[in-house]
C-alpha cells in the first residue's frame, strides 16, 4: 500500500469516528436533558 493510501484512509476513519462520537454524545445529552426537565 502506497503512503498516501494509508494517510487518506485513517483520515476517513478518524473523521467517521468524530462523527459517531458526536452522535452518542448529542443523543446521551438529549436523553439527559429530557430527564432533568421531567424530575
Amino acid at each position: 500500500m502506497k503512503p498516501w493510501v494509508a494517510y487518506a484512509l485513517q483520515i476517513i476513519v478518524h473523521q467517521n469516528l468524530i462523527e459517531r462520537t458526536e452522535v452518542i454524545y448529542l443523543s446521551c445529552y438529549d436523553r439527559l436533558s429530557h430527564h432533568t426537565k421531567n424530575g
